[in-house]
């Protein structure tokens, strides 16, 4: 995932640091597309995913159907609505869950209320498949982009089924802790070698890449005693496929892209 983003960064002539969100040059705000050449890009983008993991029509789809009509939990539903950022009914009498944050949802199809019932709808489904998945803040970005691409919930499941198994991705959410020969850097001073997740792992090779290709950036968070902070940056970004660094407000959402292109591909 690391390399991918480095690529695509380098190939824009962006800098290559993990640290710099896709999109944000040393220059700052970069000219957006006209709208149309934005919808046209967004429809290649679209087809590309269709074509690669067969979403077609004419494929019968069973997963999807399995869990749509599945009951779940009514915490579950609250949270991910928060998520969302639907209101709790009026006519709700049950106790309230601890407040949640909702998502940075900043893509047009999510400023209305429809637009984000159908992204509740997706992440309950999701949640009914893999429960942890779908009330996690950082993979509700990634299927909220997933689904801006897609536009329709059964594509966009089937999509995210897909692409979870094809990257592994159990290895992130539900983790076996492993022990590493070669890896003993740690985000917490003054502790040796520890068993570690998947997640640990690609944080801690992160991190040694960025020693030796960009030193300076790894000394910005030493000199201050943060690579605390460094890690949970880059583990937000892996869990989220790396939607956590999209910034609309600087970007167009049709730059981003082409990097999930390459793990759809």
């Amino acid at each position: 995932l690391a390399q991918a983003r480095c690529e695509v960064q380098g190939s824009k002539g962006l800098p290559t640091s993990p640290l710099v969100p896709l999109g944000t040059g040393a220059r700052g705000m970069v000219a957006a597309p006209a709208a149309s050449e934005q919808r046209a890009s967004l429809g290649s983008h679209r087809d590309k995913w269709i074509a690669v993991l067969d979403l077609g029509q004419h494929r019968r789809e069973t997963q999807y159907d399995t869990y749509v009509w599945r009951e779940i939990d009514n915490a579950t539903l609250e949270h991910i609505s928060q998520l969302v950022g639907l209101p709790r009914a009026e006519a709700d009498r049950r106790p309230p869950v601890a407040a949640v944050e909702p998502l940075p949802l900043r893509h047009p199809c999510y400023q209305s209320k429809q637009g984000r019932e159908r992204l509740r709808r997706l992440l309950v489904t999701v949640a009914k498949w893999k429960k942890v998945l779908g009330s996690e803040p950082a993979f509700g970005l990634f299927c909220a982009t997933v689904l801006a691409v897609l536009e329709t919930e059964r594509r966009a499941f089937r999509a995210i089924a897909t692409l979870y198994t094809n990257l592994h991705l159990d290895d992130y959410f539900f983790p076996r802790p492993m022990e590493s020969a070669k890896l003993q850097i740690s985000p917490a001073k003054g502790k040796g070698p520890v068993l570690r997740s998947a997640l640990d792992e690609d944080c801690a090779r992160l991190w040694l890449d960025v020693l030796a290709a960009w030193p300076d950036v790894a000394y910005a968070f030493s000199r201050h005693g943060r690579e605390d902070l460094f890690f949970e940056l880059v583990a937000a970004w892996l869990l989220s496929l790396f939607t956590r660094s999209l910034d609309l407000e600087r970007h167009p959402f049709t730059e981003y892209l082409p990097l999930l292109d390459r793990l759809v591909a």
